[in-house]
C-alpha cells in the first residue's frame, strides 16, 4: 500500500534567478542598441567597402551577444521556477528548444539519491541540486541553489534543508 503524498513545491533563493534575468535583459537591450545605432545607421552611412565589412562584423558580434543574453535569460527563468513533487514524480523545471518551458518528470522510484554538488563557473560558483537516478544518469536543477562557497559547504542553508526534505520524501528502499 502506497502512502498518499500531497503535491509540494520546493524553491530556495531568489538572488541567482534575479541576477541572471537582469543580466540577460540588460544584454538584450545593449545588443539592440548596438544593432540599431552601430550596425543599421553605420551600414547606411558607410561609403567604402571596409566600413560595410566592419558593420557586418558588428552584426555577427551582436548575434553572439544575443546568444549569451538568451543563455542568461533561460538560466534565470529556469532557476526562478520551483521544483514540484507529487506522490509519483519529481518535476524539475527545464527549457527545451522543441517543447519550450516545461518540466522533466522523474519517477520517485528511479531516484537513488539527492545531493547538493558544487558547480564552479567563471561568473559564480554555487551549490546546485543533483538528482542521482538508479540507471546512473544524473539530473541537475538551478531551481535549488546556494551561493555559499565551496570551502564552507551548503550545510544550514535553505537549499540544504530543502534537499534533505526531498530526500526524506523519497520512497523507502528497505527490503523485507
Amino acid at each position: 500500500m502506497s502512502v498518499r503524498r500531497a503535491p509540494r513545491r520546493f524553491r530556495a533563493g531568489a538572488l541567482f534567478p534575479i541576477s541572471n534575468i537582469v543580466l540577460g535583459t540588460a544584454f538584450f537591450v545593449g545588443m539592440v542598441a548596438v544593432d540599431v545605432f552601430g550596425v543599421a545607421v553605420g551600414f547606411m552611412d558607410a561609403s567604402s567597402t571596409s566600413e560595410r565589412v566592419w558593420c557586418i562584423v558588428a552584426l555577427v558580434m551582436s548575434l553572439v551577444g544575443y546568444a549569451i543574453a538568451l543563455g542568461w535569460l533561460c538560466l534565470g527563468i529556469n532557476a526562478a521556477r520551483p521544483i514540484r513533487m507529487d506522490a509519483e514524480r519529481l518535476y524539475l523545471p527545464t527549457i527545451d528548444l522543441r517543447r519550450g518551458v516545461t518540466h522533466t518528470a522523474v519517477p520517485l522510484v528511479e531516484i537513488a539519491g539527492v545531493e547538493l554538488v558544487f558547480r564552479s563557473t567563471p561568473r559564480n560558483g554555487r551549490w546546485q541540486l543533483s538528482i542521482i537516478r538508479m540507471h546512473g544518469k544524473n539530473l541537475a536543477s538551478d531551481s535549488l541553489t546556494s551561493a555559499r562557497g565551496a570551502k564552507r559547504g551548503p550545510a544550514g542553508t535553505r537549499a540544504s534543508q530543502v534537499a534533505e526534505e526531498i530526500r526524506r520524501s523519497l520512497p523507502s528502499r528497505t527490503l523485507g
